[in-house]
């Protein structure tokens, strides 16, 4: 009986596999599968970790760079309120990215002083020029979305021009809004005091952030007569809050109204004094004004 041996593994075909064969078919193989990017990338020997080798996919890799859109903030918005007279206050809303404002805050001015009578041929005195209101330009910090109470001043009211009738006709005039204070009365036959102009404000809530003052009123016109009666009046006077109108003088001009802590006279000008008739009212004082601007 014949016996077969077994085959000798020395006298098999041997299939030699180089690195560099070894190295394409696991390219081959990679690239199949989608996990490599590209054939540089396979190590110089094959029997190297496979995890070594892996190449994540370009759109899946990060640098840790972040995006190159614009993320610098918004610049403030940028704008400019008038608040002119109403007589009532009024608001504003701070602007989302609005931290200060620049404001010019203007106070009424003063009314003019009414004219005096005049006499047995003379003219009497004029009424004196109100003033200007305090001017105040200044910056404020605020918040953005808060509200701000505005309230603008009124100018003073004129006086009356002066005459012989009861009881007394150079009526002062009245105070502008909000705190302005009403001219004082022409003793006959003077003019009365113009009133003083009303301050511009600001304010949070109760609390003043800025005031400007009014101007004071003018003064009235005294009267004139080759034989001065004794109830001619008095200069006018300067009071507080811009002050009162005071009575005219006896031959002479009413005092002008002092005017605001700046400025010169105001458009409140005095009436003027009559010729055996009754002195001429003065003139109003202009309304104050807020301007802001961001």
């Amino acid at each position: 009986m014949h016996e077969e041996k077994p085959p000798d593994p020395s006298k098999e075909p041997r299939f030699e596999t180089s690195n560099l064969d070894r190295r394409k078919l696991l390219q081959k193989a990679l690239f199949a599968s989608g996990v490599i990017a590209g054939s540089h990338l396979l190590p110089e020997k094959w029997f190297k970790p496979i995890s070594n080798i892996i190449v994540v996919p370009a759109h899946a890799q990060t640098s840790g760079v972040t995006g190159s859109s614009d993320d610098s903030p918004e610049p403030p918005p940028t704008g400019d309120q008038v608040f002119s007279f109403t007589g009532s206050s009024q608001t504003f809303a701070v602007p989302a990215g609005v931290t200060e404002l620049s404001l010019i805050v203007a106070g009424g001015e003063g009314g003019g002083g009414g004219g005096g009578l005049g006499m047995e041929g003379f003219t009497g005195g004029n009424g004196g020029t109100g003033g200007v209101g305090n001017i105040i330009s200044t910056t404020l910090s605020v918040t953005p979305g808060e509200t701000l109470t505005i309230i603008v001043g009124g100018g003073g009211s004129a006086g009356g021009g002066g005459s012989m009738a009861l009881p007394e006709t150079g009526v002062g005039g009245s105070g502008g809004f909000t705190d302005g204070v009403i001219g004082s009365n022409g003793a006959r036959p003077a003019g009365g005091g113009g009133g003083s102009g009303g301050s511009s404000s600001i304010l949070r809530g109760a609390t003043t952030l800025v005031s400007a003052l009014g101007g004071r009123g003018g003064g009235g016109g005294g009267h004139v007569s080759s034989t001065p009666p004794d109830i001619s009046g008095s200069d006018g006077q300067d009071g507080i809050l811009g002050g009162a109108g005071g009575h005219g003088s006896n031959g002479r001009d009413g005092g002008v109204g002092g005017n605001g802590y700046s400025g010169s006279n105001g458009s409140g000008t005095g009436g003027l004094g009559g010729t055996d008739s009754p002195g001429t009212s003065g003139n109003a004082g202009g309304n104050g004004q807020v301007n802001i601007s961001y």
